[in-house]
């Protein structure tokens, strides 16, 4: 069975990561997971104080590459397997997923002057990466 980039690089990268998150030490550790919304207390926001918010998410999907190493094809597969997940949210949480490819640049800047649409990614550290390779091709908002 072949080593994962992070058991190659461990001995590098694990004291980085202890030092940068407090003493997690990820040989022996594990980072708890716990997505059940009924545990989050008092979880409203006060409207004088806020007046929108948003959430910008990452993700990782079993079989997928991340941004930097995805191909066109693997970003068009995340997009849909991101809008059918959406598409099955309900009651408070159900919207409707738009595709950037499909939109018009008025709309897009109209989208991004109300606040609810990143700007494309421009800053070195992103496109070098990759993160806006084949922009806007494969993302949307929702």
């Amino acid at each position: 069975m072949a080593l994962s980039w992070l058991q190659v690089f461990a001995d590098l990268f694990d004291p980085v990561i202890e030092e940068r998150h407090n003493g997690y030490n990820p040989r022996t550790m594990k980072h708890p997971t716990d997505l059940d919304a009924g545990k989050i207390k008092a979880g409203h926001f006060d409207e004088r104080y806020v007046l929108s918010s948003r959430v910008r998410t990452g993700r990782s999907i079993r079989g997928l590459s991340l941004p930097p190493a995805c191909s066109r094809a693997e970003r068009r597969e995340v997009e849909k397997v991101t809008a059918e997940a959406l598409a099955g949210l309900t009651g408070d949480l159900a919207g409707k997923y738009y595709r950037l490819s499909e939109m018009t640049e008025k709309e897009q800047q109209q989208l991004i002057d109300d606040h609810f649409l990143f700007d494309k990614p421009v800053s070195p550290l992103l496109t070098a990466a990759g993160m806006a390779r084949d922009w806007p091709d494969g993302r949307g908002i929702w």
